[in-house]
């Protein structure tokens, strides 16, 4: 009797260490599936950011407008694409930022874009393994100065720009972390505020034409400002493998900086050349004619991986120490060539030397940096 209860006993035990084991299979199984399924949701939404505000939405703008005309009575067509150019023309929003969204600078979603590539942004410090993250840098940027900005290399499309109007980063962005008071406005090319969908993005988030006057205006009230400086000129020539910044005869930002006292920031993304494969070079009379009569840049690009979508390279972003200018004897009085000339060649200097100092440290150490001459290019 005993022997049958004991084998009685076992035998529930078994079957209850079985089914345990069972049960516990099923919630790991269950957990993986729904980790995968938060993975690849996650993804989709990335993809969507990317290709909302990346270079895709130039021609998603354009086909908006060409189905508008495929769908609706040509009158009302007309009437609605005269309201769009009016207010283009006439509303002043890309002067005085007037349309800037907090809702969309501190939107979340924006996270999308350092999380596919993994970024990382740096200071500029003699300590050069230190954890960017967690320092205080407080010596870098003070709250009664305003900053220029200006970020290399531009690429097909400047994803490094994310720092400078996003506010809802977190350790993905420790400039606007660190140094919550600045309130740093991002200079666009003008037509990229006369696309449908491009163009209300940039005015939510803030930007401005990238003019000597409207620039000026957002210093004068107190913004800081960052600048692509390589221009259309600097999608056209970016190739992977080869960082090139447009920089010999391109002194305006050096100009504004001089004529408004603001120090000036250099900025380098390591990595964003390689975002994308270029066009084939039977292709390149086609571009330069656009760029050259149009002022448009028309880089063909694709990705190895992701087709329309950048391939998933690590991005870091150094930022430079700001770089003291002249004070001007009157705010906004133009300087003189002469000291143009010695800063911008000291500009040059100081961003050579801070992509020389960390070029090493994020894997390219058999890179040079080259100065590329604006008025030619090609």
């Amino acid at each position: 009797m005993k022997i049958m209860m004991t084998v009685m006993m076992t035998t529930t035990t078994t079957t209850t260490t079985t089914t345990t084991t069972t049960v516990a299979g099923s919630s790991a199984k269950t957990r993986d599936g729904d980790k995968t399924a938060s993975t690849w949701s996650y993804f989709l939404f990335q993809c969507f950011v990317l290709t909302i505000i990346g270079p895709t939405v130039f021609p998603l703008g354009v086909s908006l407008v060409f189905f508008l005309y495929c769908v609706l009575p040509f009158k009302v067509f007309c009437l609605l694409l005269a309201t769009y150019l009016g207010d283009c023309a006439l509303s002043g929003a890309h002067i005085s930022g007037s349309r800037t969204s907090s809702w969309l600078r501190h939107w979340k979603g924006w996270k999308a874009i350092p999380d596919w590539f993994d970024m990382e942004t740096h200071f500029d410090t003699n300590h050069t393994e230190r954890d960017d993250r967690n320092s205080q840098h407080k010596d870098f940027f003070s709250p009664d100065r305003t900053y220029i900005f200006a970020i290399h290399p531009h690429g097909l499309f400047a994803w490094g720009n994310v720092i400078c109007y996003c506010n809802n980063l977190g350790l993905s962005n420790p400039l606007l972390q660190q140094f919550p008071f600045l309130d740093i406005c991002m200079g666009v090319a003008s037509v990229l505020l006369q696309v449908p969908i491009m163009r209300e993005l940039c005015l939510g988030l803030g930007c401005r034409e990238v003019s000597r006057k409207t620039m000026t205006r957002a210093l004068r009230e107190g913004h800081s400002i960052a600048l692509n400086v390589c221009g259309e000129a600097g999608a056209l020539v970016a190739k992977p493998g080869f960082d090139n910044a447009v920089l010999e005869n391109r002194m305006g930002f050096v100009r504004l900086a001089l004529s408004t006292g603001s120090p000036l920031v250099p900025v380098y993304v390591f990595g964003l050349v390689d975002s994308y494969q270029t066009s084939p070079t039977w292709l390149y009379p086609v571009q330069r004619f656009f760029h050259k009569n149009l002022r448009w840049a028309l880089p063909v690009f694709y990705s190895e991986k992701f087709l329309w979508l950048p391939d998933q390279n690590k991005l870091d972003i150094v930022i430079g120490k700001p770089i003291e200018v002249p004070r001007p004897p009157t705010w906004g009085a133009k300087p003189d060539p002469e000291t143009t000339r010695k800063m911008h060649a000291k500009y040059i200097e100081a961003l050579k030397n801070l992509f020389d100092k960390h070029k090493g440290r994020f894997g390219f150490k058999d890179r040079n940096l080259k100065i590329v001459n604006a008025k030619k290019p090609y």
